[in-house]
């Protein structure tokens, strides 16, 4: 891949879920294990991860055993900051994982390759 990514972190991806303050608590609700990306449009970190991001979201809508069980999702905390607020993000991208039958965030500071 190349430095120089176009891609664009806002754009919608299969097996994403675009989530604001109205919808949050639905999908992220302890049902199903959960990662969230909060994300800025104009990030350029966030622009080099969309495409690892999108091969994510698609592995896990391709695979019924996970897409039952795993919620993959994004958050523009830059037009939604209540969302940014609540889990402490300050900095772009932020990833948050949230465990099966938990609603507490967690840091993940893994890899950034699918």
């Amino acid at each position: 891949s190349s430095i120089f990514c176009n891609d664009d972190p806002a754009e919608s991806f299969r097996g994403v879920v675009e989530l604001n303050n109205l919808i949050f608590d639905k999908f992220v609700d302890g049902s199903k294990f959960a990662l969230v990306e909060f994300y800025a449009p104009w990030c350029g970190h966030c622009k080099h991860l969309a495409p690892e991001y999108k091969k994510l979201g698609e592995a896990i809508a391709d695979d019924p055993f996970l897409s039952s069980r795993v919620v993959i999702a994004k958050v523009n905390a830059d037009s939604d900051r209540d969302l940014g607020s609540r889990f402490s993000v300050s900095g772009f991208p932020t990833l948050k994982y949230f465990k099966r039958g938990s609603s507490v965030a967690n840091d993940y500071n893994g890899g950034r390759n699918f």
